[in-house]
């Protein structure tokens, strides 16, 4: 658990300059497990990573491509992508989610650990 705190420290520093470049705000809300729960079953990491993506190559993707891209089933449409899966992709980013994350499956580890 020690090292929590150094990993959350070194996520928010690598953080910072992409944050900056994509004009992601400081944080201002409360990371819930419902939040925790949304990472885990919306696709926000292949979002992240197509997203930091066109932006290191200086492009522009339509929402509506990432909804094609993220759910070929049609699921969701590019209204659901802006208004859900950006904002959220975005507070992803901020340094204060990504150290609870951390913080979290640090102790599931070890309470997995301790059951074994």
């Amino acid at each position: 658990m020690e090292r929590a705190p150094q990993l959350s420290a070194a996520f928010e520093k690598t953080l910072a300059p992409y944050r900056e470049r994509l004009g992601v705000p400081e944080p201002t809300k409360k990371i819930t497990n419902t939040k925790i729960q949304d990472l885990k079953n919306l696709p926000i990491i292949p979002f992240i990573d197509l997203m930091l993506w066109a932006d290191l190559y200086d492009y522009e993707i339509a929402d509506s491509v990432y909804a094609t891209a993220l759910y070929p089933d049609g699921r969701y449409d590019g209204d659901k992508v802006r208004m859900g899966i950006r904002p959220f992709a975005e507070a992803v980013l901020e340094p204060q989610f990504l150290g609870a994350i951390i913080e979290i499956g640090l102790q599931d580890r070890l309470s997995e650990r301790e059951e074994s």
